[in-house]
């Protein structure tokens, strides 16, 4: 009993001594501009990120060539969120520069997601691949 009247006291005590960090730190958020104010307000408009930022990543990102070694101009295609699918000229190889795990990019040798299909997963990420094929169409699905 006596253990646990020391214990809450010590909590007690530490928790009414602790003090809220916005009373050290004063800033506002001016809501009609969405602009910061106060004494943080330089530092998080000048200061640059670090450490590990939030970033919207895309869940596919490659390039498709008309050459048949990934050199030249290519078409760079990204997408995020729901996946997504289109139509390009005839293209004759493919770079994935990122591809999400839990998603596939599928190439279709022929326009509107038809014909011969080639399905591309996160372990052929790279800069250093090169896929070769002929393909008109892609399209990104969740595995």
């Amino acid at each position: 009993m006596k253990i646990t009247y020391l214990v809450t006291g010590l909590l007690t005590a530490l928790l009414s001594s602790a003090q809220p960090v916005l009373e050290k730190e004063q800033f506002s958020v001016d809501y009609a501009s969405g602009g910061v104010t106060g004494e943080l307000a330089p530092q998080l408009v000048t200061e640059p990120l670090t450490g590990r930022a939030l970033v919207k990543r895309a869940n596919v990102e490659f390039i498709v060539y008309t050459s048949r070694d990934c050199s030249g101009n290519g078409l760079v295609i990204t997408a995020t969120g729901n996946g997504g699918k289109g139509n390009f000229n005839t293209q004759r190889s493919v770079r994935i520069n990122q591809l999400t795990k839990g998603w596939h990019l599928t190439l279709y040798s022929g326009r509107s997601l038809s014909g011969v299909l080639t399905r591309f997963f996160a372990t052929e990420v790279g800069s250093e691949r090169c896929f070769v094929g002929s393909w008109l169409s892609y399209g990104l699905f969740s595995s």
